[in-house]
């Protein structure tokens, strides 16, 4: 589902529209939150991009 989300954007990437994305995290048993943002301006980078959300999630799946 996220992978379908990620791709429609696309959409807007393939218009010459960039896309700025922020993400934070925080790491286990803290309080402290990190972000950061980035713009995307091509398919490359949203695909690299969309790599990077999965295996985070994979990441997440394993610690739950």
């Amino acid at each position: 589902m996220i992978r379908a989300i990620i791709s429609s954007l696309g959409l807007f990437i393939k218009q010459e529209f960039p896309i700025k994305v922020l993400q934070s995290s925080t790491q286990p048993l803290s309080k402290s939150q990190s972000m950061f943002s980035r713009i995307l301006r091509n398919l490359t980078e949203l695909a690299e991009w969309a790599d990077e959300i999965e295996r985070l999630l994979r990441i997440q799946r394993t610690r739950l």
